[in-house]
């Protein structure tokens, strides 16, 4: 019994593509660590500045903070030998009559080598799928190449929605020199949040220059109710991929189909001198309806400036937040 995947395209969007033969293999003294939080909303921009590029050992500390749930926590060793890894944990599936419908759980694919001329530089596909009752799920997905820095924390992935958050951090060791570590492909990490904001206050935002934008972010999560939040890498010329998905399955003629909402994107950025061109593809669906809106762009942005798009046909959010910084 297969159930009706509404997230296929998704899947096809991301999917994991070879790093080249030339990776040098990886050596037994290297490894990565995964950890997966579940943290509430408010709490995630502290974790955030406690964790990012914090030594190994701030993890532990932040495990002990009240209300900070930890639902994933993989190691491998060797990580960087130019095979695809894979790292699990599986939760209990949706069942119809004894056969699964739909794995639950954690799933980590991470394939990562050294590339002649371009350092360490991995893609990772995770998959969180956790249950919501026994027919029920929340889906978060994040496809996209990362860059490897060794000995510090760094955030790979983060999902949200003005409630609780989802952080992916690893902590990674190599071999590679600082400066090898340091080149290849440019890189950036996107940050993306979807706001519902007072159709008067559209205009207001919309008039905010590249000096006062840090301002009109503030000025806009005080001002705009939260709907969506991402972050997540992407290297120029290739496509990341993101997808949050809410939904539960059901019977129909013997077919396990999804009753669903769900947001997301794909999204490609080409580096030009100090500017980042940006083309992505925007979707979201609302539980209960066949409709799914779509908002395409293309935007150039300059690297770690906040920049302010309207969107349409979302009834969560009508106007987008992003930047990149680039590695």
């Amino acid at each position: 019994m297969k159930p009706k995947s509404p997230s296929s395209r998704f899947a096809l969007i991301g999917a994991v593509v070879s790093l080249a033969a030339s990776a040098i293999p990886g050596r037994a003294e290297e490894m990565v660590r995964y950890v997966l939080l579940q943290v509430p909303a408010k709490e995630g921009a502290l974790i955030h500045s406690r964790l990012e590029k914090a030594k190994p050992e701030a993890m532990d500390e932040i495990l002990q903070r009240p209300g900070i749930g930890m639902l994933g926590d993989f190691m491998e060793v060797n990580p960087w030998r130019g095979e695809t890894v894979e790292m699990s944990m599986p939760m209990d599936p949706i069942e119809f009559g004894g056969e699964v419908a739909k794995e639950r759980g954690v799933k980590l694919e991470v394939e990562g080598a050294r590339i002649a001329a371009k350092g360490v530089v991995a893609r990772l596909a995770a998959e969180v799928d956790l249950p919501e009752d026994s027919k029920g799920y929340r889906s978060f997905h994040s496809h996209g190449s990362i860059p490897v820095r060794p000995g510090t924390w760094r955030e790979d992935a983060r999902w949200g929605d003005g409630k609780e958050t989802l952080m992916l951090w690893r902590l990674a060791t190599t071999t590679a020199p600082e400066d090898e570590a340091a080149a290849g492909d440019p890189v950036g990490k996107v940050e993306m949040l979807w706001f519902k904001l007072p159709e008067a206050d559209l205009g207001t935002l919309a008039k905010s220059k590249p000096e006062t934008r840090d301002k009109a972010f503030e000025w806009l999560t005080g001002r705009g109710e939260l709907w969506k939040e991402s972050s997540f890498w992407v290297r120029g010329g290739e496509r990341s991929a993101w997808m949050m998905a809410e939904g539960k399955l059901s019977l129909a003629k013997d077919q396990a189909v999804a009753d669903e909402s769900r947001a997301g994107f794909d999204v490609e950025i080409r580096v030009d001198g100090d500017t980042v061109k940006f083309a992505w593809n925007i979707f979201a669906k609302e539980q209960g309806s066949d409709d799914e809106a779509k908002t395409k762009f293309v935007a150039t942005a300059t690297p770690g400036v906040w920049e302010f798009s309207e969107i349409k046909g979302i009834d969560g959010a009508n106007v987008v937040a992003w930047r990149c910084a680039m590695e």
